[in-house]
């Protein structure tokens, strides 16, 4: 528990922190990495150089100021982090190295000694918030370790099949190397898969959704090409020179946005483009229960041809009744064309479970942004709107 010594100090640094938490955080990246260069391995670095990961680091520091005298309204964000960080792989021994590094760009972009009141109680603070991250990442590593089919660490698996499901998205198979047993997850999931690129000095690692149901053989993760620029280091090399037969390393299943195993409410999956993912292990999760709960699912492509993971639907058409919705922006092929808005929803939600469900829903960013406001409008409150955002981003609110 902190000192309200330390507390007071804490609050007091939330407007400088407002003013420069994008210049504190980039120069600690800057430190961390000349110091560290071996923690690039841990870090997406396609977001250090489009800088969304100095805003999350600077987001994440400015609520714990927050919210410091309040760690009970911390946890959300510790948990959703520290899933992050179990797929990473993140050890104790790398939390000094990053606590050193941040307390030197606090003392260089405010113009501080290392020991100036505010540096050392931010040194306290963080060695606290530190402590919880450490205990939190422990245990879902003893969860995924001593389950049956589990482990901890990386994972050697192989590619089992490929099926094309668009011309720019893949689904990849994976079967454990060793032919061993396989975990159980968590529909919504996702793995880290980590992969040695030619000509590229660090391992990458990239988190990906599991897109089929829990209780495979395999796991399954499908991924999108990304050709443009900056290219999708890992997604372009999964695409492009992987084959069946070939093997990577993949972290045990993480991550917190997952439907409760026996919903309350009505249940409204909602996905934009390759955000299809994680809410397919769900769609497929929740029609496997023997449940009363009313299942809705609604899909945003960018056309009928980019629509991935149809075969899917169509086989689970064949053998559920659930409520299955598609809007194309390029095509009227679907239910609805152009942007998700109030007329289609009006049009989707005709079973009256509108402020009566729970909504989980995954796609680009500007998608959520707008789909968030647009629930809210129709008086759907925030702890009914469940959502996971691909990258270092944590909310969708402003």
């Amino acid at each position: 528990m902190l000192s309200p010594e330390v507390l007071s100090v804490l609050k007091q640094s939330v407007p400088v922190l407002e003013e420069k938490g994008e210049e504190i955080t980039t120069t600690f990246y800057s430190i961390l990495f000349e110091r560290n260069p071996e923690l690039k391995n841990l870090f997406n670095l396609a977001n250090q150089r489009n800088g969304n990961q100095a805003k999350a680091l600077a987001g994440a520091i400015f609520a714990y100021a927050n919210l410091a005298e309040h760690p009970e309204q911390l946890m959300p964000m510790v948990n959703r982090i520290a899933h992050k960080h179990a797929s990473l792989n993140i050890l104790p021994e790398h939390y000094p190295l990053v606590g050193e590094a941040l307390l030197l760009a606090l003392s260089q972009e405010l113009g501080l000694p290392l020991t100036h009141s505010l540096i050392q109680s931010w040194g306290e603070a963080y060695g606290s918030l530190a402590e919880v991250f450490i205990n939190h990442e422990e245990n879902i590593y003893q969860e995924n370790a001593n389950q049956k089919g589990g482990w901890r660490d990386f994972r050697r698996f192989t590619i089992d099949k490929i099926v094309p499901e668009t011309d720019e998205i893949k689904s990849f198979y994976l079967v454990p190397a060793d032919g061993s047993g396989l975990a159980l997850f968590k529909a919504g999931q996702y793995v880290g898969v980590k992969l040695d690129i030619p000509g590229h000095p660090y391992q990458e690692i990239r988190q990906y959704s599991l897109s089929d149901r829990p209780g495979q053989a395999y796991y399954r993760i499908t991924v999108k090409a990304e050709p443009g620029k900056p290219e999708g280091m890992v997604s372009n090399h999964l695409h492009n020179q992987l084959n069946v037969g070939d093997s990577l390393m993949i972290s045990a299943p993480a991550g917190d946005f997952i439907l409760p195993k026996e919903p309350q409410r009505d249940v409204v999956l909602v996905s934009a483009g390759v955000g299809i993912t994680p809410m397919m292990s769900m769609l497929k999760d929740q029609l496997q229960k023997q449940s009363e709960i009313s299942t809705t699912f609604i899909h945003c492509a960018q056309s009928k041809e980019k629509h991935s993971l149809q075969q899917d639907i169509k086989d689970l058409q064949a053998s559920h009744e659930f409520g299955y919705f598609t809007a194309y922006m390029d095509d009227d092929s679907g239910d609805h064309q152009g942007f998700l808005d109030q007329a289609a929803m009006d049009k989707f939600l005709t079973n009256g479970s509108n402020n009566n469900a729970d909504y989980y829903f995954c796609g680009p960013f500007p998608f959520m942004v707008a789909l968030r406001e647009l629930l809210l409008e129709r008086g759907v409150k925030e702890e009914q709107l469940h959502y996971e955002v691909f990258g270092p981003t944590l909310s969708l609110a402003a």
